[in-house]
């Protein structure tokens, strides 16, 4: 009896300092791999930083400068669409809002696919320009 106690005793004790050594590991490995990350980060923070110097300082070949923010029209020249095109835009716009009407109403398969049909249409009506 005496020894088998002595003998738990011991394996118990061999258990926790197994325990401990792998724990012990994992906290190393994982305190590296930290580590390791915070460089990462360290080093993509001073690449952006440094991006966004030279960006902000330079300018381009045509004299642009690149912190005044860049302004365009984002509307498509509408002198080259004539009145028959835009009726028929219109048209597709109009269907379209109907049709997804119709679906949210219906919820069935059919009305989704109708609507995917009409905003199929408009978008191949819209990015001919």
């Amino acid at each position: 009896m005496l020894h088998s106690a002595v003998s738990l005793d011991q394996t118990c004790r061999q258990k926790t300092q197994w325990e401990a050594k792998t724990t012990g590991k994992r906290a190393t490995k994982l305190q590296e791999q930290l580590d390791s990350l915070r460089g990462e980060i360290s080093s993509f923070t001073r690449v952006f930083e440094t991006l966004a110097e030279t960006e902000s300082k330079k300018l381009d070949r045509d004299g642009y400068d690149a912190t005044i923010p860049y302004e365009f029209d984002h509307l498509p020249y509408l002198d080259d669409v004539d009145e028959t095109e835009l009726r028929r835009m219109e048209n597709a716009s109009l269907a379209y809002v109907a049709a997804v009407s119709n679906a949210k109403e219906r919820q069935d398969v059919e009305s989704l696919a109708m609507a995917a049909k009409a905003r199929g249409y408009l978008h191949s009506l819209a990015f001919k320009y």
